[in-house]
């Protein structure tokens, strides 16, 4: 679900001071041009900017540098400062010349090709385009661009990996240049830029898009992070357009915009407080494995489940021994299950694709969603959904939907509540969970589906010299509230991840 952001924007201008460099010179076949740039006080390029604002080429920067007759591409070097020095042993014969920077994205004298996957690094934009024309080896550079500085919120265990921008207007592909007004006008092309990025979001970030001139509406971002969940901010339909003018950069500043990454797929709508301090999504479906192709999975529906056609020679399971992430086939009760490795360890081929995006609920976080938030009696319930027995959980906030009705406890057994597929789909809609009675295994001997469930926690206890592990167990006139069941840890049982809310 996108979120609605008004940006605070601000334009900065620069100077149109010119930094000086250092006079070229050839030696033995060495062609060597200088260059000089406009003032980038706070635009950033592959360049580094120094403490006193201006921006410096790198040695090792490459610029594409033609002639009427040839062409080539020149390093730069001693570019530390005062002396920028552009050189290669192609000849160029005599000018005029025009020059482009980086040389990646020229494609002739006069045209470049706007990418549509850009980079930061070390908080700067890599490759900021500028252009050259010159009767001599002295070549002043324009920038052909502007940028959006995209301040964004602190957020904690976060990695940005990416930033996305689609706009109303052309903005990638192949443009024409202008020395005169150093203007770039895409000519065919995208309206997306993919900004690829590293950077911890603790205390918060910013992310530098570099744009052509012109005045942009309908601005959204898809920001995505290390581990492959997003976050989409849309502008806000009446607010004013966003404006990019050449050699300026303008602030998007959302430092104070609620900013949740979510997987791709696989999450559910409810939100439910596993603790004071931290709340949890519930995925699509109870936990399955591909014995035959060996991927992991999330059932297509909650009230889905296997029972008997549990195989773990080959085909799929969803009954699984405790903390059997790195061997879900294992299934005889002789085998050591006091290491655990957690399920939600592995990558969801539809839950987002990646590793580490879930988790696996503690004892704790079961009691606490059970019977330690606010009015967790009152939602909770056994419930029959699509003819499938099992329980119901309403998230933290909740509003029942037209046409449904909901009544806590479990009086009635599997009749407390019912549900046909289209009630359902609105309850889960408004962020009811359901977790099937899917029953339990004993080594492969499936029983007790359509009258039980249980579902693993990560916690264990001693008792009587033996260990056990903790689930949450329901049946037709109970709900163990409390999350404290204990069951043996080669018991193969039903596996229902989380995904923090962040």
């Amino acid at each position: 679900m996108k979120k609605i952001f008004v940006s605070i924007v601000t334009v900065v201008s620069m100077s149109a001071l010119m930094m000086t460099v250092s006079c070229s010179k050839e030696n033995d076949g060495d062609v060597q041009f200088k260059a000089t740039m406009e003032d980038c006080t706070d635009i950033h390029a592959k360049t580094s900017l120094q403490s006193n604002g201006y921006l410096y080429w790198q040695d090792g920067d490459m610029v594409k540098i033609y002639s009427n007759t040839a062409n080539g591409d020149f390093t730069a070097s001693q570019s530390g400062g005062t002396n920028t020095v552009l050189s290669s042993n192609v000849s160029l014969g005599s000018g005029p010349y025009k020059a482009i920077y980086p040389a990646s994205i020229a494609q002739s004298a006069t045209t470049i090709m706007l990418p549509a996957i850009q980079t930061n690094t070390n908080g700067s934009p890599d490759g900021f385009p500028m252009y050259a024309e010159s009767t001599s080896k002295t070549l002043n550079f324009k920038n052909l661009c502007g940028l959006l500085k995209i301040v964004l919120p602190a957020k904690a265990n976060t990695t940005l990996a990416s930033v996305k921008l689609t706009v109303n207007q052309q903005v990638t592909g192949t443009s024409i240049v202008s020395y005169i007004d150093g203007a770039s006008t895409p000519t065919s092309g995208g309206n997306t830029i993919t900004v690829q990025c590293s950077q911890s979001l603790a205390n918060g970030g910013v992310v530098w898009i570099t744009l052509p001139a012109g005045s942009y509406t309908g601005l959204d971002l898809e920001l995505t992070d290390s581990k492959g969940c997003v976050s989409t901010l849309t502008h806000k339909n009446n607010a004013s357009a966003v404006p990019v003018n050449r050699s300026q950069y303008t602030t998007i500043d959302l430092s104070k915009t609620s900013v949740t990454f979510l997987p791709t797929e696989g999450v559910l709508n409810g939100e439910f407080s596993v603790s004071a301090t931290k709340k949890v999504r519930f995925s699509k479906g109870n936990l399955q494995y591909n014995v035959t192709n060996q991927t992991w999975q999330f059932a297509a529906n909650q009230y889905d489940y296997l029972g008997s056609s549990n195989n773990s020679n080959n085909g799929v399971m969803d009954l699984f021994g405790w903390g059997t992430g790195n061997a879900p086939t294992r299934t005889s009760p002789d085998e050591n299950y006091t290491n655990f490795s957690d399920w939600a360890a592995n990558a969801v081929s539809n839950g987002g694709g990646n590793a580490d995006i879930w988790s696996t609920l503690s004892k704790e976080e079961w009691a606490y969603v059970l019977n330690g938030r606010d009015d967790a009696s009152d939602k909770r319930a056994t419930a029959t959904v699509n003819g499938v027995h099992g329980v119901v959980l309403l998230p933290d906030v909740w509003t029942l939907p037209s046409d449904c009705t909901f009544t806590s406890g479990y009086v009635n057994g599997w009749n407390q509540n019912s549900y046909d597929v289209t009630k359902w789909a609105k309850m889960e809609a408004s962020g009811a969970v359901f977790f099937p009675a899917a029953g339990h295994r004993e080594g492969t001997a499936v029983s007790q589906y359509g009258s039980f469930g249980y579902y693993w926690s990560t916690s264990t206890v001693y008792n009587n010299s033996y260990e056990y592990a903790y689930c949450f167990k329901f049946g037709n006139d109970y709900i163990y509230s409390e999350g404290q069941n204990k069951g043996y840890p080669h018991w193969g049982m039903s596996v229902r991840l989380v995904y923090e809310v962040r």
